[in-house]
């Protein structure tokens, strides 16, 4: 029987201006989605019923850039040194070195390429300490001891007979905060509504003790 309308019994929706659909499907080069995610934003989103067939070959109409088209060795090696260098916090890696690239610069750089220029900017700049394969040994730690006798006291709140410990109802427990010498003796014990609370265990040496609060570098084990 002869399809008057002229369509092959399938509806692919209602397809966006050419200019519009150009900029949707960059953004989702940019933003690095899946295939079948890109299919379901068109189709949620935009009104687009279509396979990954017609999505590719849209994608190269608009000359779409991908990873596997990258051949633009310098700009991206400029591009990742620039992103490392503005790196303050040191904390960068190569995903998302290579987002940064595609969201702001609009380059698409391989992963692969990414973690080896990043490998290869050793020592300059933030890159040394967040670079792909670095690895800077175990923490060098060291004991607390003391020579004598009130030298070193600690100071901590305890929960043993608290509310979660008892786990007898709700406001049944005794939080308690004590001093205790580094070498064993037990020299101060008090009952505290909140032995987390800062006010209080920030109060309580100095006002019992006379002493002045001095954090432990959390490096250190307690023995």
């Amino acid at each position: 029987m002869v399809n008057p309308t002229g369509k092959n019994g399938v509806d692919n929706g209602v397809f966006p201006p050419d200019d519009e659909l150009k900029e949707i499907l960059h953004d989702f080069q940019r933003r690095g989605l899946s295939l079948a995610i890109r299919l379901r934003y068109l189709e949620e989103k935009h009104g687009m019923k279509i396979g990954s067939t017609k999505l590719k070959k849209l994608n190269k109409k608009f000359d779409v850039p991908s990873a596997r088209k990258f051949n633009d060795v310098e700009g991206a090696t400029a591009a990742i040194a620039d992103i490392v260098s503005r790196d303050i916090n040191q904390g960068q890696g190569p995903d998302t070195v290579k987002r940064v690239a595609a969201l702001r610069l609009n380059i698409i750089i391989p992963r692969d390429f990414v973690r080896a220029t990043m490998h290869g900017l050793v020592g300059q700049g933030p890159s040394d300490l967040r670079r792909p394969g670095r690895r800077s040994g175990p923490k060098k730690r060291g004991a607390l001891d003391a020579i004598g006798i009130f030298q070193e006291i600690h100071a901590d709140g305890h929960e043993k007979v608290g509310e979660k410990a008892l786990r007898m109802g709700a406001g049944i427990g005794i939080d308690i905060y004590g001093m205790r010498d580094h070498v064993g003796k037990l020299l101060w014990m008090v009952a505290v509504p909140n032995s987390r609370l800062s006010d209080t265990i920030g109060f309580l040496p100095k006002s019992e003790a006379g002493s002045q609060n001095q954090p432990s570098p959390s490096r250190r084990p307690y023995v």
